[in-house]
């Protein structure tokens, strides 16, 4: 039952750092993302919240990809968790304006979680960015047939 009460408090801890995150208090967030980490929590949202944090924190996009890498190489299994750092990697080079980088992280992303549409629109928009409209209109049109409503798919295939 220890065990079981373990992972509960660390669940409880890493819902905690979310919402103090999302309340702005970075403070409280990253010193319950560093004593969940250094107890060994293996948690796709923990690592995400990680990387993010350090972006937030030194407005260093940079730092987020060096962390996130980090994390994912530890990682065994694919899936949503994966995806979403992936995708935070593909943001984070995007705001460096490194765009194939960016790209490659939203492509990998959409293929380890297909089911998020927001992952072909930053498909979309990456190509937009290197000017490759074709490929972008494609991404764009796939996007569109997924549900999106982003307003940079929309000015895609209007273009």
């Amino acid at each position: 039952h220890f065990t079981d009460l373990h992972k509960h408090r660390q669940s409880a801890e890493v819902n905690i750092a979310w919402k103090a995150n999302s309340d702005g208090d970075t403070g409280l967030a990253r010193k319950l993302t560093d004593k969940l980490l250094a107890e060994g929590l293996t948690n796709s949202y923990l690592y995400f919240l990680d990387a993010r944090l350090a972006w937030k924190e030194k407005n260093d996009p940079a730092q987020c990809i060096e962390i996130a890498r980090k994390h994912l190489e530890t990682m065994t299994h694919g899936g949503s968790g994966r995806a979403r750092i992936l995708n935070l990697v593909g943001c984070a080079y995007d705001e460096l304006k490194r765009y194939p980088e960016a790209l490659e992280q939203f492509i990998q992303a959409s293929k380890e979680d297909h089911t998020q549409v927001f992952y072909f629109d930053n498909i979309a928009e990456a190509y937009h960015k290197m000017n490759e409209r074709e490929k972008a209109y494609e991404w764009a049109k796939e996007a569109k047939r997924r549900g999106s409503n982003a307003g940079i798919v929309d000015t895609i295939l209007t273009q």
